[in-house]
């Protein structure tokens, strides 16, 4: 499942995952778009300079994506204040203007179970009652018959 948060200056991002998952940064970008300067619930003053052609309608930092990976990924939570400071240390590239951040991530499972069957047998899936079956992966495939791959299943985590 992907979550996306939609967040003004000066607001705080939480970011939760439960229990035997991580947090999985998807997508995200911080900055001002003429299109969205409404959300945040203010006129900055410069929108009329925008308005008559005056100045970039859209202005963007480039390194939310970097910055929030190194913050939260791979963590089970997470919490930012939403400001310039966060992203940059340099000037603000978009003074005078109320920014937005927005981010999509998803929380991944920390441990992957690998099952494998032969040719007319079954595999049952199970899971805890709160849980979720989900498959990442299936193939068949055809092995000769002098090459038996019938190995029992085994565990995958990815944090020791």
């Amino acid at each position: 499942m992907r979550f996306r948060e939609t967040l003004c200056d000066g607001k705080m991002l939480y970011i939760y995952c439960p229990e035997g998952t991580l947090i999985s940064i998807q997508f995200s970008q911080y900055g001002y778009s003429l299109s969205e300067h409404h959300m945040c619930g203010t006129m900055d003053t410069s929108f009329k300079d925008y308005s008559q052609g005056n100045g970039d309608r859209n202005c963007y930092l480039s390194n939310t994506l970097d910055v929030l990976l190194k913050m939260c990924q791979e963590k089970r939570r997470c919490q930012l204040r939403v400001k310039v400071k966060t992203f940059t240390t340099l000037s603000d590239p978009c003074p005078n203007r109320t920014k937005l951040l927005e981010v999509a991530y998803q929380c991944r499972p920390t441990e992957f179970h690998r099952n494998l069957a032969c040719e007319d047998e079954q595999i049952t899936l199970t899971c805890r009652r709160s849980s979720r079956i989900v498959v990442y992966y299936a193939k068949f495939r055809h092995f000769p018959s002098t090459k038996t791959n019938c190995s029992k299943p085994e565990s995958y985590s990815l944090h020791s």
